[in-house]
């Protein structure tokens, strides 16, 4: 049983501690930041680059799109110095 009192027990790491950085896997923020990226950009290829429809597809509001897209650094993508594939 991993939990024990709403606690994880020892069984959980199985002495294996090293971190995700060390294995090239980044960290879990940079992992959240290219499953949410990948999402984005398929939503743009589904919709022929139209952020509002993306944005519904996404369940957020379009301003909440362009702000992920300039946090993620993809403010650029859809337009016609970066076309979707």
């Amino acid at each position: 049983m991993l939990l024990e009192s709403n606690r994880l027990n020892g069984n959980f790491f199985n002495g294996n501690t090293a971190s995700a950085e060390k294995n090239g896997e980044g960290t879990l923020q940079e992992a959240a930041d290219r499953l949410i990226a990948s999402r984005i950009i398929a939503a743009l290829q589904r919709t022929g680059g139209n952020r509002a429809a993306a944005a519904r597809m996404l369940g957020m509001n379009r301003p909440g799109l362009y702000r992920a897209l300039k946090r993620l650094g993809l403010d650029g993508v859809g337009t016609s110095e970066h076309p979707l594939k």
